[in-house]
């Protein structure tokens, strides 16, 4: 009978194990699905709500094309917006944010990165940093926005294309929303028991890279984010230089500028005092 407990014991041990490994095989090798989450079809244009918008097509590399949408603002603009949005869906997904750039007064540049929607190609870190470099190239030579008139503003995973464009380039603001620290980091909160941080090959260093960016920073989190963690957009803020501010977001992770009545205000007067500074 010992022996028997000491066999079954020894066979959980290796189902364990097998698991434990299988599981991290599969996270490993599937990972770029759990990051990246298109879909293809636009269920609803601007026009739609009444926007005036027109498609936009930038050639990224030879035979791949992303689509972008250029949406003015519903009467005089007082800026402009280079928006990246997260990981799931595309372009219509984010009408609801795209509409409320348009009411605010901002004319709005929002892109779709490879794979998703009428995009070519397939995502990744790269191609998605190359996307980014693409929008603003197509929105300030192209069609001739001052940088000193551009917030770059982006939303989760499109925080990193917001802070890669931001660091190199020298738009008067960038906005981080709901954006997190890094992908090891986020799948080490998603999957604790997983070494997450040793096998992940997307790596999204938001916290490096924020300390490379030299205009005016403003930073926003909800503390009820069922996904990115309250404390990584305040890891961020500390890590960021001045001029920066902090805006905590009411709601859940996709609707907190749209819970938090005050965070238009506080980021229309935020970017206003960056014009300042330029001047």
């Amino acid at each position: 009978m010992k022996n028997l407990f000491k066999r079954l014991a020894r066979s959980l041990v290796v189902v364990a194990v097998g698991s434990y490994i299988g599981l991290t095989g599969l996270i490993w090798w599937r990972q770029d699905s759990l990051v990246f989450r298109p879909t293809a079809e636009y269920f609803s244009l601007p026009d739609s709500q009444g926007l005036v918008h027109e498609n936009v097509d930038i050639e990224v590399a030879a035979g791949t094309k992303i689509r972008g949408w250029f949406v003015r603002a519903i009467g005089e603009p007082r800026g402009t917006i280079l928006y990246f949005h997260g990981n799931g869906g595309n372009l219509s997904s984010n009408l609801t944010r795209i509409h409320s750039f348009a009411e605010e007064g901002f004319d709005s540049f929002s892109i779709d990165y490879e794979g998703y929607g009428a995009s070519d190609g397939k995502p990744s870190e790269a191609n998605l940093y190359r996307d980014a470099d693409a929008a603003w190239d197509w929105l300030t030579k192209t069609k001739g926005v001052d940088p000193k008139q551009i917030a770059i503003w982006g939303h989760s995973l499109g925080g990193a294309a917001a802070a890669w464009c931001a660091s190199r380039q020298n738009p008067r603001m960038v906005l981080l929303d709901s954006t997190f620290t890094s992908m090891p980091e986020m799948g080490a909160q998603i999957y604790p028991v997983l070494p997450i941080k040793f096998i992940a090959h997307n790596i999204f260093d938001n916290l490096e890279r924020v300390q490379r960016i030299h205009v005016p920073i403003l930073i926003a989190n909800a503390r009820d984010d069922g996904l990115v963690p309250f404390e990584m957009g305040q890891e961020l803020f500390r890590a960021a230089k001045h001029p920066k501010a902090f805006v905590e977001l009411e709601g859940d992770h996709g609707n907190g500028f749209e819970s938090t009545p005050a965070a238009w205000k506080e980021m229309k007067e935020f970017f206003e005092a960056a014009g300042k500074k330029l001047d």
